[in-house]
């Protein structure tokens, strides 16, 4: 939080399938990845190219739903009993921030703050 009011801005990744931002600290270290959930392949506004499908449809695998991978995540981390398979750290948030991808076929209007469940 304190590295976003002094202006330290995520950086997008671009490697990947998925909208994937690195957040820094106040010494612009990266401090944690975030995910939105609507963003990954296949979701609504993922900023690849990888469009197509609803929320909760069937993604990359039949088993993985559009939007679930995040929670998927999560889990994963609270099952991790003694941190046994190092998942690492991991929550859900809910995040404003202008680097968010929203697909709405407006290319030339300003970026808005955009809320975002992540992982």
């Amino acid at each position: 939080m304190k590295a976003l009011r002094i202006g330290v801005d995520p950086i997008p990744i671009h490697s990947g399938l998925g909208g994937t931002c690195y957040f820094k600290n106040c010494h612009g270290e990266n401090i944690a990845i975030v995910k939105p959930t609507d963003e990954e392949p296949y979701a609504p506004n993922n900023p690849k190219g990888f469009i197509g499908k609803a929320l909760g449809q069937p993604g990359l695998q039949r088993s993985v739903r559009v939007g679930e991978t995040g929670f998927r995540e999560v889990a994963a981390y609270l099952l991790d009993y003694n941190h046994f398979a190092n998942v690492p750290s991991t929550a859900l948030v809910k995040m404003t921030h202008s680097i968010f991808n929203v697909n709405d076929g407006n290319k030339n209007q300003r970026r808005n703050h955009v809320s975002k469940i992540a992982s």
